[in-house]
C-alpha cells in the first residue's frame, strides 16, 4: 500500500514539473515572439533612466519604479513601437498620467495584468496606434486616454 502511495505521489510531482516546464516556455515564447524583427527589447525594470531606452523599439513594462510614475516618462519618444505592460501584484496599478503620449511610432499596445486604471492623456497622440489589447482588470480609463488615436483598429 505504501509502495503504491508512493508511486502515485512520484508521478503526481512528475505531472507537476511537466506542466510548470510547458507554462514557462510559453511565457519564453510569447517574449521570444515579441523579439522577433525586432532592433531591441527592454524589459523595463528599475532602468536608472528613460534614456536607457531611447534607442529601443519595443519595451515590456514589468514593474514601475518611481522613474515611470513621474508624468510622462516616455513622453515623445519617437522610437518606440510595442509596448506590453505586465505587472507585479506589488507594482502600482495605474498607468500615470501622459507616460506615452507623443510616442508617435507606438503602433501596438497590450495592457496584459496587474493594471487598473490608464492615467489621463496616458496614450495621447499616438498617431500611428493601431493594435490594442486591454486587461479585463481595467476599472477606469482617464480623460483623453486615447484622443487622437485616430489609426485604431481593434
Amino acid at each position: 500500500m505504501l509502495k503504491q502511495k508512493s508511486i502515485i505521489v512520484l508521478i503526481l510531482l512528475v505531472i507537476i514539473l511537466l506542466i510548470a516546464s510547458y507554462v514557462y516556455q510559453m511565457k519564453n515564447n510569447q517574449v521570444e515572439n515579441f523579439q522577433a524583427g525586432s532592433t531591441s527589447v527592454i524589459e523595463y525594470t528599475n532602468c536608472n533612466s528613460t534614456d536607457e531606452c531611447s534607442e529601443a523599439t519595443n519595451i515590456i513594462v514589468t514593474e514601475f519604479s518611481t522613474l515611470i510614475t513621474d508624468n510622462g516618462a516616455f513622453r515623445e519618444n519617437g522610437t518606440i513601437e510595442n509596448v506590453i505592460i505586465n505587472v507585479s501584484s506589488s507594482s502600482p496599478k495605474k498607468i500615470p498620467n501622459f507616460t506615452f503620449r507623443s510616442c508617435r511610432n507606438l503602433k501596438s499596445l497590450v495592457i496584459e495584468f496587474g493594471i487598473t486604471e490608464i492615467g489621463d492623456e496616458a496614450f495621447r497622440y499616438c498617431i500611428n496606434l493601431v493594435n490594442i489589447t486591454l486587461s479585463e482588470n481595467l476599472e477606469k480609463i482617464g480623460a483623453s486616454a486615447f484622443s487622437s488615436c485616430s489609426n485604431v483598429e481593434n
